[in-house]
């Protein structure tokens, strides 16, 4: 994971460009994954979400993007680059459409990542569903404003589904013997 974590800083960052931010960011979340209590689909998630908002591209999360409110924000929509309260999700443009229901903690979580200092970022933990949500809604967002697709990302996808250490060795052993052997 901490590959995939230098390739995208890599990705985002230019010379000349200020990025104390981005490296404090890559360093937490380094730290973060010797971290037991932390699952590390978490950090990913919080890494690539507050990597986007100090990059300039953070979605508006404290106001309902159409009226301004600032309870009931149940919608994310990743083209619109912002969260909906339920009663403009409904109405024109929207129409019920482009945007994930998350629920309140959920939009709690997405405020903290880019409100938080990236020094921070790393003392919460979520529920199994806010997690689901999160994944989706990040995932999302991330694909939307990075437009690269990262060579570590599918491999670091795939082993995010064994991480436990018996299971990662069995998966590797498995895909280096068939690599070998060619099964």
């Amino acid at each position: 994971m901490g590959m995939y974590f230098c390739e995208v800083a890599e990705y985002v960052t230019m010379e000349n460009m200020d990025t104390r931010e981005i490296l404090k960011l890559l360093y937490q979340s380094l730290r973060a994954l010797k971290v037991p209590s932390l699952s590390r689909e978490l950090v990913r998630r919080i890494y690539e979400f507050k990597l986007i908002a100090l990059n300039g591209e953070a979605p508006r999360l404290f106001a309902c993007i159409a009226c301004g409110r600032k309870d009931e924000l149940f919608y994310f929509h990743p083209q619109k680059a912002g969260i909906l309260c339920e009663a403009c999700y409904e109405k024109e443009p929207y129409n019920g459409r482009g945007a994930y229901h998350i629920s309140g903690s959920t939009t709690y979580i997405l405020q903290r990542i880019v409100a938080s200092p990236v020094k921070t970022l790393y003392t919460f933990s979520v529920s199994e569903h806010v997690m689901q949500e999160l994944n989706l809604v990040v995932k999302d967002y991330f694909e939307k404003h990075i437009d690269k697709k990262f060579q570590s990302a599918q491999m670091l996808d795939d082993l995010l589904l064994f991480w436990d250490n018996d299971k990662i060795f069995v998966f590797l052993f498995r895909k280096l013997c068939g690599i070998i052997y060619n099964i």
